[in-house]
């Protein structure tokens, strides 16, 4: 079984809490949003991950190209996750 994330949207309605990260990049508690998520998909068995990014998508990029698949959906600014 695949997972797709969608990571790609804006974030516009956390204010500034989303201005220098995406909100998947966010921590709560000790784990970033994405992490947390990653690790309850792996706890049940999903291993092939691909993550949509838009927004930021360097940051996404930097921290997890080398073990998942990212595809960065360059209209994120037009239609946010509507579409991706």
């Amino acid at each position: 079984m695949k997972l797709i994330i969608l990571a790609a949207g804006l974030s516009s309605r956390l204010g500034n809490l989303s201005k220098r990260k995406p909100k998947c990049l966010l921590k709560v508690n000790s784990t970033t949003i994405i992490d947390r998520l990653i690790k309850q998909f792996k706890k049940n068995g999903l291993k092939k991950i691909t993550i949509i990014s838009g927004y930021q998508s360097d940051k996404i990029e930097k921290k997890f190209s080398k073990k998942y698949k990212i595809i960065k959906y360059s209209k994120f600014a037009e239609t946010n996750n509507f579409h991706t």
